[in-house]
């Protein structure tokens, strides 16, 4: 009899866990993975998504098992009002882009900065039209700022083939 009892707790037990592994175990949708074997053993990985599952309610939403980052940044430029006419041309450019100004305002300058925050070129604007040279530059998205009197202006997003 006593054994009988420590067969069915046994039993039970297995059964219980059996029951956790599968209901709790990691499960990923896999993008590829490899095995690579040697003389002195092996190794398997995988690269993919944990599935995970994700909660909303009026209070906002969690995902288990996942972090997304993000940030909230104010640039805490002014807002100037332009009264007057400002064009930058061609965009997409190849060799060069022109900065052209309706009227010349104190102390204006332009920055032009890479697409990952690098200045590139910082240079007064004393004419109304004003050629910056962008042939030496890899293609990509170049940010041109416009400013008068340390005041951001207007800001472009310049295309560089």
């Amino acid at each position: 009899m006593l054994i009988m009892k420590n067969k069915k707790k046994a039993f039970v037990f297995l059964t219980g866990m059996c029951f956790t592994l599968t209901c709790f175990s990691q499960e990923s949708v896999n993008a590829s993975g490899e095995t690579i074997n040697s003389a002195g053993g092996g190794v398997s990985y995988s690269v993919g998504q944990v599935v995970y599952q994700n909660y909303i309610n009026s209070n906002g939403s969690v995902e288990q098992g996942v972090q997304h980052a993000y940030e909230i940044v104010s640039a805490g430029l002014s807002q100037v009002k332009l009264n007057f006419k400002v064009d930058v041309f061609p965009n997409p450019t190849v060799d060069a882009l022109n900065l052209t100004i309706e009227q010349l305002q104190s102390n204006m300058e332009f920055q032009l900065y890479s697409e990952n925050g690098q200045l590139i070129e910082n240079r007064p604007v004393s004419e109304l039209s004003t050629s910056i040279d962008m042939k030496n530059l890899a293609p990509g998205m170049y940010i041109l700022n416009l400013l008068s009197t340390q005041e951001q202006v207007e800001s472009f997003r310049i295309i560089k083939k």
